[in-house]
């Protein structure tokens, strides 16, 4: 599943990547046009991204859109 999410706070990425390490979750992020991607789970790689603009969130996992409902662009099915 991939979903828009906009993370406006560097505290909103580090719950990002605590949800995704506490859900023991497989995840990615990456940009608009998909030429950096990040292994979501380390924090470092994040940093890779430009977060002043929307990126996309990739994983299976159900349970971590659902932590993340209130940064995602686009409405997750419950």
């Amino acid at each position: 599943m991939k979903k828009q999410i906009l993370l406006n706070s560097i505290q909103d990425i580090q719950r990002l990547q605590r949800a995704i390490v506490s859900l023991d979750a497989e995840a990615g992020l990456h940009n608009e046009d998909g030429s950096v991607i990040a292994d979501a789970k380390t924090f470092l790689g994040l940093w890779s991204l430009d977060f002043s603009k929307p990126v996309y969130l990739v994983s299976e996992n159900e349970a971590l859109f659902r932590l993340m409902k209130n940064y995602l662009k686009e409405e997750v099915p419950k």
